[in-house]
């Protein structure tokens, strides 16, 4: 592949080189797939699996899973949830893939109309579809395959 010189003004240059690597780094990432995401999942331990598993039954129902909410479902803390999705997110990584769990920042709307911020855990919808997929493989103790690709 070629390279372009393209001006830029010097206050975005580093803006600039920031979203060059992030577009390389993802052109190189392989696309998730029915039988990757049945030997990813199997591959978890426990803990992995079911906060795996509750934020892509909250993803296809169209929620939002709060982290502090996730913790209270599994029982384990804050942190250790944060620690899950570091690890999955590494081994999704080390298997050149795109990150399947994701930590954002979103607001809260309290009853008396105050907002606060809150960290929600989740993926997207068609990782989701297949990592329910996977999950339910697995307790039928076979694996569904023949989807395509996502990303």
């Amino acid at each position: 592949m070629g390279y372009v010189m393209v001006p830029v003004p010097e206050e975005h240059v580093e803006e600039a080189m920031e979203a060059v690597l992030r577009i390389t780094r993802q052109a190189r990432l392989v696309p998730w797939d029915q039988d990757s995401v049945d030997l990813f999942f199997a591959a978890q331990d426990e803990s992995a699996k079911a906060l795996l598993s509750l934020v892509a039954r909250a993803t296809i129902a169209n929620r939002q899973i709060a982290q502090a909410a996730a913790a209270d479902r599994l029982e384990v803390t804050q942190r250790e949830i944060l620690g899950i999705v570091r690890d999955v997110n590494h081994q999704a990584h080390e298997d050149g893939r795109a990150p399947v769990l994701l930590v954002q920042e979103a607001t809260e709307t309290l009853p008396n109309g105050r907002t606060r911020p809150v960290s929600i855990v989740s993926t997207n919808i068609s990782l989701a579809s297949l990592l329910q997929a996977a999950e339910q493989g697995e307790l039928t103790g076979g694996g569904q395959s023949g989807s395509g690709p996502v990303e």
